[in-house]
């Protein structure tokens, strides 16, 4: 996050639940941020976005995106529904205007359907687009424009440059 916010994550049992808990370093100040936010876990993975404003988190218990504000760890988390969803997340990019989310999702078993891109609205949570991909995505990347994406798969033949959504 522009080499200045460090996102660090610890586990803490609550009963037999395991609770993943965020915590914020700034590395200018070399001071951790006040607040914390604890979130269902294991986590599977994090982004910041463009600004350092957001966190991303997805995995564990909860296995929808959540978007935590920076300033606002404390808070709960906004979370960025998969209605019908049949797979994990496993990657995902803020867009370069931070405006949206987007995560590929890997289908669970050997489902012909689920492996996914989509796109949320990164203010209101709301599912801006879903489209369904051929592969196995295990890996997101947004254009420095923010006008295109690409997919990364095990397959010779990864998916590049797919449109993002009007």
């Amino acid at each position: 996050a522009g080499g200045d916010l460090l996102a660090l994550t610890s586990a803490r049992a609550q009963g037999r639940d395991s609770v993943e808990v965020l915590r914020v370093l700034d590395l200018r100040r070399g001071t951790l941020l006040p607040s914390e936010a604890s979130l269902a876990g294991p986590l599977a993975g994090m982004r910041f976005s463009t600004d350092a404003s957001t966190i991303a988190a997805w995995g564990g218990v909860e296995s929808d995106p959540r978007l935590i504000r920076v300033e606002l760890l404390s808070r709960p988390p906004l979370r960025l529904g998969i209605p019908y969803a049949e797979g994990d997340v496993r990657d995902g990019a803020f867009s370069s205007d931070n405006k949206t989310f987007n995560a590929v999702l890997a289908a669970k078993a050997d489902l012909s359907q689920g492996n996914e891109l989509l796109r949320w609205d990164t203010q209101t949570g709301k599912l801006l687009g879903r489209t369904q991909l051929t592969g196995e995505p295990l890996a997101l990347a947004v254009s420095a424009s923010g006008s295109r994406l690409a997919v990364g798969g095990p397959t010779r033949t990864p998916q590049a440059g797919v449109p993002v959504w009007p």
